[in-house]
């Protein structure tokens, strides 16, 4: 069965994984690593600034008429496993987080 995957970034390696789920369960993993083609983008330069204690406003540098996904988490574990994001085609963004917490963010 094929699939296909679309709006990934140019020259940027990924990791894909699949596996097969059935009633008898789950088969072992299968990886394949791929580069896409095109011409990678610059990396965006990003800015973090606390408004108050639940309020960071962020902004970067990078391309126009580009989509940017912000993702956050409170440790490099959540931000690798399961981050709050959100995507907008601006330049800035203000997120809205946990009082108390110290946050790590990526655009």
């Amino acid at each position: 069965s094929l699939c296909s995957v679309a709006n990934l970034t140019a020259r940027t390696p990924y990791e894909i994984s699949a596996w097969a789920r059935t009633e008898l369960g789950d088969s072992p993993l299968s990886f394949v690593h791929v580069v896409t083609s095109g011409t990678r983008p610059a990396s965006p330069s990003l800015k973090a600034k606390a408004i108050n204690q639940t309020a960071v406003e962020c902004s970067w540098t990078g391309p126009r008429n580009v989509v940017y996904g912000i993702f956050y988490a409170t440790s490099f574990l959540e931000l690798y496993r399961s981050p709050h994001n959100t995507t907008t085609t601006s330049h800035n963004i203000t997120v809205i987080v946990q009082r108390d917490e110290q946050y790590l963010f990526l655009v």
